[in-house]
C-alpha cells in the first residue's frame, strides 16, 4: 500500500484488451484529415463500382438508403447510421429505395503514437447506428459549415473527433490478438500514471512492475511518447498542480495532490518550469 493509500502491483500493469479503449490517451492519437468532407444527395442513378480507397472513409447517412458491398459483404446504410470503409477494400454501392440518398463521406487516418493504424489493432463493426443522433447531426452540421467557410480549422478538427469518438464507442468489439505487447503496455502505463499521479513513488513502481528491464521500458516509452517516464510524470504533476491552484486550493494541498511530498521542492520545480512561483500562479488565476 502506498503512502497515498493506492495499491499498486504487477497486476495493475497487466495488458488487458478489454481496457483498450479506456486506456487510449487523446494526446497519443493523431487524426489526419486527408480530404474535405464530401456531402452528397443522390438519386436512383447513383452507384460506386469497383473502387478501393487508400485511407479510411466514413459514410454517415442523413436520409434515404444505400446498399454497400465491402469485399462482397453486404451492408445497408440507413439514416442515423455510419459505415466505415477501410483502405484496400473493394467497394461497390448503389442507391436503395425511393428517397434520395443523403450522406457525408470523410477520408481520414487515425494513428496511435503517430505510427500505428488504430483500426488495424481492433475488431470492429463497420456499420453502426450512432446515438444520440441529434448530437451527431449537430456536430456534422458544424463540421461541414466550418469547412465551407474555410475557417476554424481547430474547431473543424475537434468536431470530427467528436464524430469519430461516437463511432468507435459503438463499433468497437475487441482488440486483435496479434498486437505487439509493448504498445498495450505503454498505454497501460499512461493510464496508471493518470490514475495514481498523487503517489510520490509512481515512477519507481511503474518500473518495478514492468515485465521488461528498466532501460528497455524507458526506451520504448520515450520512442512512443516522446519523453522518458520521469519527464512525462513531472509534466503531468505540474499540470495537476496548476489545475488545483486555478481552482483555489492552497499551495501545500496542490503539491500533495500532484504527488510532491515536499512543498519547498515543489515550489522550486514549479518556478523552474513556469518561471513564477505557485503562489504567484494562483494569484494570477
Amino acid at each position: 500500500m502506498s503512502a497515498t493509500g493506492i495499491e499498486f502491483s504487477r497486476k495493475n500493469m497487466e495488458i488487458s484488451g478489454n481496457d483498450f479503449i479506456n486506456n487510449l490517451h487523446p494526446e497519443n492519437l493523431r487524426l489526419f484529415i486527408n480530404q474535405n468532407p464530401f456531402c452528397q444527395s443522390r438519386d436512383s442513378s447513383w452507384s460506386i463500382t469497383n473502387t478501393c480507397y487508400r485511407d479510411y472513409d466514413l459514410f454517415t447517412c442523413f436520409g434515404g438508403e444505400a446498399c454497400f458491398y465491402l469485399n462482397s459483404r453486404e451492408f445497408i446504410l440507413k439514416s442515423g447510421m455510419s459505415l466505415l470503409v477501410g483502405p484496400d477494400i473493394q467497394v461497390e454501392a448503389r442507391h436503395r429505395g425511393c428517397e434520395n440518398f443523403r450522406a457525408t463521406a470523410q477520408h481520414f487516418d487515425l494513428k496511435i503514437f503517430g505510427e500505428l493504424d488504430f483500426f488495424s489493432l481492433i475488431e470492429y463493426r463497420p456499420l453502426v447506428k450512432i446515438l444520440p443522433w441529434d448530437e451527431i447531426c449537430r456536430s456534422y452540421r458544424e463540421y461541414t459549415d466550418l469547412n465551407e467557410k474555410q475557417t476554424g480549422r481547430l474547431l473543424q478538427h475537434a468536431r470530427l473527433w467528436q464524430i469519430l469518438a461516437r463511432f468507435i464507442e459503438y463499433a468497437f468489439i475487441s482488440v486483435k490478438k496479434n498486437i505487439e505487447n509493448r504498445y498495450l503496455f505503454i498505454m497501460n502505463i499512461l493510464t496508471e500514471i493518470d490514475r495514481h499521479i498523487s503517489d510520490p513513488e509512481i515512477d519507481r513502481k511503474i518500473l518495478s512492475c514492468s515485465p521488461y528491464s528498466a532501460d528497455y521500458t524507458c526506451g520504448i516509452f520515450k520512442k512512443l511518447v516522446g519523453m522518458r517516464p520521469r519527464e512525462y510524470i513531472l509534466k503531468k504533476r505540474l499540470d495537476r498542480a496548476k489545475e488545483m491552484l486555478q481552482r483555489g486550493f492552497p499551495v501545500k494541498e496542490a503539491a500533495r495532490e500532484a504527488g510532491f511530498s515536499d512543498e519547498l521542492y515543489f515550489s522550486k520545480v514549479f518556478k523552474l518550469h513556469e518561471k513564477i512561483t505557485p503562489s504567484e500562479y494562483k494569484a494570477g488565476n
